[in-house]
C-alpha cells in the first residue's frame, strides 16, 4: 500500500477508536444512503503522466435498501480524479464505476461489513483549454467492479460515521483517440456518513 494510504488508514483508526465504545445499537431497516470522501491510488500510462501510481481525491455515493438486519442491496458510484500539467496545457483525468452492490454484515449486531459489486466503469480525459473548439476530449467505457470493507460507528439511532477501504476497477479502459492506456484500478480509503 502506498505511504499516503497507509498514513490515511492509520489516522482513521486513531480517529474512530474512541467512538466505538459510544456507538448506538446497530439497526438496519428500509432506505440507506451513504456518501464519503478519501484518497485513492491509481496507475495509468500516457506520454505526459508517466507510469507511477498516483494518489488523488476520491468520493463515493451509495443508495440502497436493507432487506435484512445483516444485508443491504444498493447502487454505488465511485470516482477518482487527477489534474495533469504538461507545460502550458492542463488535463483532467477521471476514473469511475457504477455498480450494483451487496453489503453484508457478518454479525448483525456489529457495524463491520464487507461488500462486492459489479456494473459499469470508465474513464474521461479532458483538456482544460480556454478555446472549446480545440479542446481535447476522450473517453472509454466498459465493465466495472468493486470489493470493500468498512465499519458503521453509530453516533445516533439512524446515523453512522463509516471508515472504509474500497478497491474499484474498470476493464478495457483505453482511449482510442489518444492511445492512452489505463490500468483502471483504484484503492481508496476514507470516511463516509451513512443514514440507515
Amino acid at each position: 500500500m502506498p505511504t499516503p494510504l497507509r498514513h490515511a488508514a492509520a489516522l482513521l483508526a486513531l480517529a474512530v477508536a474512541p467512538l466505538a465504545a459510544q456507538s448506538h445499537p446497530q439497526v438496519r431497516e428500509g432506505l440507506t444512503v451513504s456518501v464519503g470522501f478519501g484518497a485513492g491510488s491509481a496507475k495509468f500510462t500516457c506520454d505526459v503522466c508517466g507510469t507511477e501510481r498516483q494518489t488523488e481525491p476520491t468520493a463515493y455515493f451509495r443508495i440502497g435498501k436493507a432487506y435484512r438486519p445483516n444485508l443491504v442491496l444498493a447502487w454505488e458510484i465511485n470516482a477518482w480524479t487527477r489534474t495533469i500539467q504538461d507545460g502550458p496545457e492542463e488535463f483532467s483525468l477521471s476514473l469511475g464505476t457504477g455498480n450494483m452492490l451487496v453489503q453484508w454484515y457478518p454479525r448483525p449486531t456489529s457495524g463491520l461489513f464487507v461488500s462486492a459489486g459489479a456494473g459499469g466503469g470508465g474513464a474521461i480525459l479532458d483538456e482544460k483549454s480556454p478555446t472549446p473548439a480545440n479542446r481535447l476530449h476522450d473517453e472509454s467505457w466498459g465493465f466495472g467492479y468493486q470489493v470493500g470493507t468498512g465499519y458503521d460507528l453509530r453516533l445516533g439511532r439512524n446515523f453512522s460515521v463509516t471508515p472504509f477501504a474500497t478497491y474499484f476497477a474498470t476493464a478495457g479502459a483505453k482511449f482510442e483517440g489518444t492511445g492512452i492506456q489505463l490500468d483502471g484500478r483504484v484503492l481508496h480509503v476514507g470516511v463516509g456518513a451513512t443514514w440507515h
